[in-house]
């Protein structure tokens, strides 16, 4: 007797979430994605990451990883992305954490997303080696972003009962100072600087004098989205997204960095499972 056949479920789409500081950043991370800590993280490589099956306000089917690479710096976050996206081939690459903002641009805990690219604000291998000034997403990408996360759509997202949740999550076992936007913070979709070092607002300005476009400034981004750029299929759809810390004061940065990264990681999620990106069409 022939047996009727059975249909198959496609296979889960990689979605690939990546952080930096193992103390300062995953723990928002987690807490915005609904992660326990108590689950033990897999190894990847040498790189710690958690993972989880997600569905998208489209029913498309994801298997989101998590990775905490824990080594600051271009060089390194360039390395062990590569080595990430080889293994993973994920559809999608987002780095998540906490910067430095443009002072009078944004406010502590705004969220910068990297529509308009991630620029090098430092010189790099000499005349000999030069390497492009800055490095853009796919546009389908950020165009997608920038309207499924516009201002009239955060409401149908519930971004603000999002990210309160998710700080709730959070102060069960951290402490962590409150926002005063009762609208949940500005999100901006524009440039991140990234170098070998730790910006000021300042520096910040001067740097836009060339390109009003940057909003923030960090360390990783820049060997974050190389590798990305290189890394075959993935056709340039990453993102960095940053929670807006302090405007260069030490002091300042410790006091937000944990809250600044956790509104990044609200935004990621949001972006992930509730704007419709172009590569998860028709699944």
């Amino acid at each position: 007797m022939a047996h009727p056949s059975r249909s198959t479920a496609p296979a889960p789409l990689n979605v690939l979430v990546v952080t930096i500081l193992p103390d300062d950043e995953l723990p928002a991370v987690l807490a915005a994605f609904e992660i326990p800590r108590r689950q033990p993280p897999l190894k990847i490589g040498e790189v710690s990451c958690y993972q989880r099956r997600v569905v998208t306000r489209s029913h498309i089917d994801l298997m989101l990883t998590i990775a905490c690479l824990a080594e600051q710096g271009i060089t390194s976050t360039q390395a062990s992305t590569s080595q990430l996206l080889q293994q993973l081939t994920p559809q999608l690459a987002i780095l998540i954490g906490c910067a430095c903002g443009r002072k009078g641009k944004t406010k502590i805990g705004d969220v910068v997303v990297s529509t308009e690219g991630v620029f090098y604000y430092e010189p790099m291998g000499g005349d000999h080696n030069p390497r492009p000034k800055s490095a853009l997403p796919a546009r389908t990408l950020a165009s997608a972003v920038a309207v499924g996360m516009a201002p009239h759509n955060l409401g149908r997202l519930r971004y603000v009962v999002q990210l309160r949740r998710a700080l709730a999550r959070l102060r069960k076992f951290a402490a962590a100072p409150k926002l005063r936007s009762k609208r949940g913070p500005q999100l901006h979709f524009r440039m991140i600087a990234s170098g070998e070092k730790i910006l000021t607002s300042a520096k910040l300005d001067q740097l836009a004098k060339s390109n009003g476009n940057i909003y923030a400034g960090e360390k990783e981004g820049w060997g974050f989205a190389f590798a990305c750029g290189s890394a075959p299929g993935l056709a340039q759809r990453w993102l960095v997204v940053r929670g807006v810390s302090d405007f260069g004061a030490k002091a300042q940065r410790e006091r937000w960095k944990l809250v600044a990264t956790l509104c990044a990681a609200t935004v990621a999620r949001l972006i992930v499972e509730g704007v419709e990106l172009p590569r998860f069409r028709g699944r």
